[in-house]
């Protein structure tokens, strides 16, 4: 979609192909990229953090075990990022976790 005047022809091809890449990632995946981010950024608030690095990892175990079953029953398929999303939201899940966790150690006892 063109900002001022007409849309051109490179405009028009490069939103269908982002449209469509938009259209092959998986809700959950994206879903648990969000909640890995979240945990991450949170890890200062410890409750944030443990409550939605599991819900993070479990979405992304769930869409790996999915898209591992779809990539079984399509012999060629274009590239999906599905995968690399849900594995990016794990990690950052556990990164998030692991960081919360360390900084929570680090605090004194009174």
């Amino acid at each position: 979609m063109a900002l001022f005047g007409k849309e051109s022809p490179k405009q028009k091809k490069r939103a269908d192909e982002v449209s469509l890449w938009a259209r092959n990632i998986h809700p959950l995946a994206f879903a648990s990229l969000a909640l890995g981010i979240i945990t991450l950024i949170d890890s200062l608030i410890f409750v944030l953090s443990y409550i939605t690095g599991p819900v993070a990892i479990i979405l992304g175990f769930y869409t790996l075990s999915l898209h591992k079953s779809e990539q079984e029953n399509q012999e060629s398929s274009p590239p999906n990022p599905t995968a690399k999303f849900a594995i990016l939201g794990i990690i950052l899940a556990i990164l998030g976790m692991t960081a919360a966790t360390i900084i929570y150690n680090l605090i004194p006892e009174k």
